[in-house]
């Protein structure tokens, strides 16, 4: 296995990529996307990984547990402060909305560090590198990985084009597809 970046520089660059990070936004606001695990699965099939099913199972837990009792309730405190105002002191409502945003940032940093470890430790060891020589192959095996972990992101065709978003910024260069063929064959 060729040497990986850690997960959180891996989410950091992507969500550098515009179109990347606001398909990640909108599936975690639209979708309900655990947006973590989608990076996750995104990492390992950018290193070619072939994830077991009885791993992605319990990514699926420990990232649900995670972001139910500690990312989610930040998220919903800070959405609640930027529509409510506090008019006797506008500037410290924003200094501690900004404290929750950060609480929320940090927490899915923790979230990350604790399934890369968790990759590191039971799936690297054992894993199969798939052979991806074609366009084609790519886009499938980062699919498959993405929908393997995301399983409701399978099909509905209103997240086809968010999902080629996130696959192109994950495809080598050398490998991708032209937009519209993406598309195409995620829609299949």
């Amino acid at each position: 296995m060729s040497q990986m970046i850690s997960l959180w520089r891996f989410a950091c660059k992507l969500y550098s990529q515009p179109t990347a990070k606001n398909a990640y936004l909108q599936l975690q606001d639209n979708s309900a996307v655990n947006v973590p695990l989608l990076l996750a699965s995104c990492w390992l099939a950018q290193h070619q990984c072939v994830v077991p099913i009885v791993h992605v199972t319990a990514l699926q837990a420990m990232t649900k547990r995670w972001n139910d009792h500690c990312i989610q309730p930040l998220r919903v405190l800070r959405q609640q402060m930027k529509t409510a105002t506090y008019e006797e002191d506008p500037s410290a409502w924003s200094l501690v909305r900004e404290e929750v945003k950060t609480a929320e940032l940090f927490a899915e940093q923790q979230l990350l560090q604790k399934i890369e470890l968790y990759i590191q430790q039971q799936i690297l060891p054992t894993a199969e590198k798939a052979t991806l020589q074609t366009n084609e192959q790519w886009v499938d095996h980062v699919f498959t990985i993405i929908v393997q972990c995301s399983p409701t992101l399978a099909r509905p065709p209103q997240v086809c084009p968010i999902i080629a978003d996130i696959i192109l910024s994950v495809v080598p260069a050398s490998s991708q597809m032209s937009y519209d063929a993406l598309l195409e064959r995620i829609s299949q």
